[in-house]
């Protein structure tokens, strides 16, 4: 089973949404930040998939896509993704207003940009959008993923890149969470106060048919540290 290079993968868990029917995967960012506001025995943090085309100059035209994660702020610092050059990400790269930056995937660094030192703290372009390097991730670090992203960037940098309105406190756009259990609790205790946290927010659930939301009614936490490691793990 494969750890993913993150730090005590065991203790990290993918935050499932439980509906009266059912389970989903992602959650409102704003349900997101309630959760990370209040919860006590687990850290939560949210990640967003995208598509990017990236390039070294404005001009140039890339022929393919690659994949974005953009993450809150703690994100990688939660799961211990480490940087081999510059730094990773940090929560002050998620505030209002800060500037654009990106990490970039080992793999990336070593093919296709022949492990450029001079990469970092340089700008490159994602989708056009001019953003600083401000690091490469260690090449064993992927997150809780089979496939690592070709780039992370914080959820604060998704206006610059993408040229669409921030995502901020209030925002419903959908997110996955993941979470790592405190010290102070195990799975079932941060699951209770979770679920009791999830079922409180308002507008939070799945869209049926009909138009109608079906409300969060808690959570299910699932492990994270490898394909097969699930609730009972």
């Amino acid at each position: 089973l494969r750890p993913y290079g993150m730090d005590a993968p065991r203790d990290v868990v993918r935050v499932q949404m439980m509906v009266k029917n059912g389970v989903a995967n992602e959650w409102p960012y704003h349900a997101f930040a309630g959760m990370r506001e209040r919860a006590s025995h687990a850290r939560v943090e949210a990640s967003l998939q995208e598509s990017v085309r990236f390039s070294l100059s404005p001009t140039e035209t890339p022929s393919r896509a690659d994949t974005l994660l953009l993450v809150s702020g703690g994100y990688l610092p939660m799961l211990g993704g480490r940087a081999v050059r510059g730094r990773t990400l940090q929560p002050s790269d998620d505030s209002p207003g800060a500037s654009p930056v990106v990490a970039l995937n080992y793999r990336l660094w070593t093919t296709r940009l022949n492990s450029d030192p001079a990469i970092v703290g340089s700008t490159v372009w994602l989708s056009g959008a001019p953003v600083t390097v401000v690091g490469i991730l260690e090449p064993a670090f992927t997150g809780p993923k089979d496939n690592p992203p070709t780039f992370w960037a914080p959820s604060g940098s998704y206006a610059a890149i993408h040229r669409d309105p921030a995502i901020e406190r209030t925002s419903g756009m959908q997110v996955a969470v993941i979470g790592r259990v405190t010290a102070s609790g195990d799975r079932a205790v941060a699951a209770s106060e979770l679920s009791t946290i999830a079922a409180a927010l308002p507008d939070v659930g799945i869209r049926n048919e009909t138009g109608g939301l079906e409300p969060a009614t808690g959570v299910q936490l699932d492990g994270a540290s490898s394909p097969v490691d699930g609730p009972d793990s």
